[in-house]
């Protein structure tokens, strides 16, 4: 993945800089405008060097393979009295064999609401982290399999990657959720997407985020 410059796609040329104007109008969000301008310019790129880690010969890491664009539209569930009896995945165009930490950054900015982030993120962490070891045991795996710290050491090695999504694409969230929401004209008009980068519920979302991204060490080089 190298053919494609990234700042081809509105969304992604201004978002972070909206974002950056946006919260340098708020008292309480402006001191974390430089810790972001000091790494958007690697976002991109060090995003693209995890999509091309498994080609490149270095796998000093995790590989799994990854939906690659796994979020609640791309899902359908099948439900027999309210119990869930199946679920099917759709659209295998940017699946791709990689770190977890691809699909793990992306499903938690783009499938769950603010309010499980904030209070269950560990434990769907660790359900994915069980099952992952559970399906390689049923499997019959030979190789090593990787322990609960080891996973979590790819979401930190791919850390602008989580960054790149969060900043740039957690606002889809909230348009899929919104009745009156208009994805393509977020993804299509830069106005229409800084008037989304408004919306209160983001903001007050990024009011927890960015402290945890500061803590944990994200805005690191």
């Amino acid at each position: 993945m190298n053919s494609t410059d990234p700042n081809t796609f509105p969304f992604v040329k201004y978002s972070i800089g909206f974002l950056k104007e946006i919260l340098s109008e708020r008292d309480d969000l402006k001191q974390y405008v430089p810790h972001i301008a000091s790494v958007e310019h690697l976002l991109c790129k060090r995003s693209i060097d995890m999509f091309n880690e498994a080609g490149s010969g270095k796998r000093d890491g995790i590989f799994v393979l990854n939906h690659g664009d796994f979020h609640l539209k791309n899902i359908m569930i099948q439900k027999n009295e309210d119990k869930l009896t199946d679920v099917k995945l759709l659209d295998y165009q940017i699946s791709i064999f990689g770190s977890p930490a691809i699909d793990l950054h992306y499903a938690f900015a783009m499938m769950f609401s603010p309010e499980i982030r904030r209070n269950h993120y560990d434990e769907l962490l660790y359900f994915y982290i069980t099952n992952f070891q559970d399906t390689l045991r049923k499997t019959e795996y030979k190789g090593h399999i990787p322990g609960n710290f080891e996973i979590r050491q790819e979401l930190t090695k791919h850390r602008f990657w989580g960054l790149f999504i969060f900043l740039c694409f957690l606002i889809f969230n909230y348009t899929f959720i919104d009745e009156d929401g208009n994805l393509a004209e977020v993804i299509e008009n830069p106005q229409a997407q800084k008037k989304e980068l408004e919306n209160p519920k983001f903001l007050n979302e990024l009011r927890e985020l960015l402290p945890k991204f500061l803590h944990n060490g994200y805005f690191e080089i």
